[in-house]
Order: structure tokens, then C-alpha cells, then sequence
């Protein structure tokens, strides 16, 4: 772009090719004025390196952008990778050190009821409920073994049995104590079994 500048009123204008008329005064004589031209021309070439050196900014810019961004996303995928290990490996130490499960004992292997000895036609031998001080009722059960899903009935302190036979249950830990002697007993036109600690015998006198 060259700068024209009119002889008669000095008006210029900035344009590639020479104007056909003044704005100012309708005169078409122009002249081309060297010293504003280099200074248009020097404010262009300044403008041109701006620019360049902007164009080089960006591209550097960009460049250790995505470096930094490559680098971001490795190291964010090594920890996941990293964790992702350590928690199998604790799931599998976890799943390793899980006991194996202890078999239940077999009712089969539970000896026949023991039939208490009679002492004589004018005695008999019946059984008293002893909760030696707790207020929990004492369960009368199905089997000579301890669930929740094989009572019959609770019985309060005191509740005198009938006696059928001692046998040989489930181990049962009481007071310090494992011990394995049930009863078998009916109470209340029910048969069942209860564990020999909670059970006290006594000697009772027949009347005819």
C-alpha cells in the first residue's frame, strides 16, 4: 500500500494504485510522499514481526503443551496401574487367609440315650432347672445340640423334669468349662434335650 499526497490541498490517501480525484479539492495532481510511505512501510514490517514471533510463541506453546499433557496422562496411568495391583494382591491375601470351614458334626456319630438305672420301686430320680443366676430362660430342644432353629420351649428356674436318659451331645463350653453330657427329658408332655450343667438331680420319694 503507497501513500498519495495531493499538490493543491495536501490531503492524503493510502492505496495501491494512484487516485483519480482529490476528495478535498477535485484536483488529480498527486504526488507519492516518500517519508509518510517509509514510515507505513516500517510500521508493516514491525507489525510482520510481531506477528511471526506470536506464530513462534504458539507453536512452542503447543509443543511442550502436549509434552506436558503426554506426561500427565503416563504418570496418571502408572499410579492406576500401580493400585490396581496392590488391590488384587490384598484381595488374594485376603481370600488365601480365609479359614476353611469346619465340618459339623454328624447326629449319627451321637451315641444312644444311656438309660439312668432305676434304685428302686419306691424312688425316682427327676431333674430340677438350675439357671445358677441368670435371669435367660433355659431352652428345651429338639437335639442334643445347640441352634436356634430346633427349641421347643423355654423353661424358667426351678422347672422340675422328668428324667428319660443322659447321652453324649454336642460340645457346649460353659463356666469356663467345654462339656459335652445332655439329658434327655420331658417336661410339659414335651421330649427333648438340655444341656447337664443347667440340669440338677434329685432323689424323689414315690407315695402310693
Amino acid at each position: 500500500m503507497t501513500i498519495y499526497k495531493c499538490r493543491n490541498c495536501g490531503n492524503e490517501k493510502k492505496q495501491y494504485l494512484p487516485p483519480k480525484i482529490c476528495d478535498c479539492c477535485n484536483s488529480q495532481d498527486f504526488y507519492i510522499d516518500l517519508s509518510s510511505h517509509n514510515k507505513l512501510v516500517n510500521e508493516y514490517k514491525t507489525a510482520f514481526e510481531q506477528a511471526d514471533f506470536l506464530k513462534r510463541q504458539y507453536q512452542t506453546y503447543t509443543k511442550y503443551s502436549l509434552t506436558i499433557a503426554l506426561l500427565i496422562f503416563l504418570t496418571t496411568m502408572t499410579i492406576i496401574i500401580y493400585l490396581q495391583k496392590r488391590q488384587n494382591n490384598q484381595l488374594k491375601s485376603l481370600i488365601n487367609n480365609i479359614p476353611s470351614p469346619k465340618p459339623i458334626p454328624s447326629l449319627n456319630n451321637i451315641p444312644s440315650p444311656k438309660p439312668i438305672p432305676s434304685l428302686n420301686n419306691q424312688n425316682q430320680i427327676v431333674g430340677k432347672v438350675n439357671l445358677h443366676g441368670s435371669k435367660t430362660l433355659l431352652s428345651l430342644r429338639k437335639e442334643a445340640r445347640i441352634t436356634t432353629n430346633n427349641i421347643l420351649t423355654k423353661l424358667t428356674d426351678g422347672t422340675e423334669l422328668k428324667i428319660l436318659a443322659k447321652i453324649e451331645g454336642e460340645m457346649y463350653q460353659v463356666a469356663g468349662q467345654k462339656r459335652n453330657d445332655w439329658y434327655q427329658v420331658e417336661v410339659e408332655s414335651k421330649q427333648g434335650y438340655i444341656a447337664g450343667y443347667y440340669i440338677d438331680l434329685i432323689l424323689k420319694s414315690l407315695k402310693y
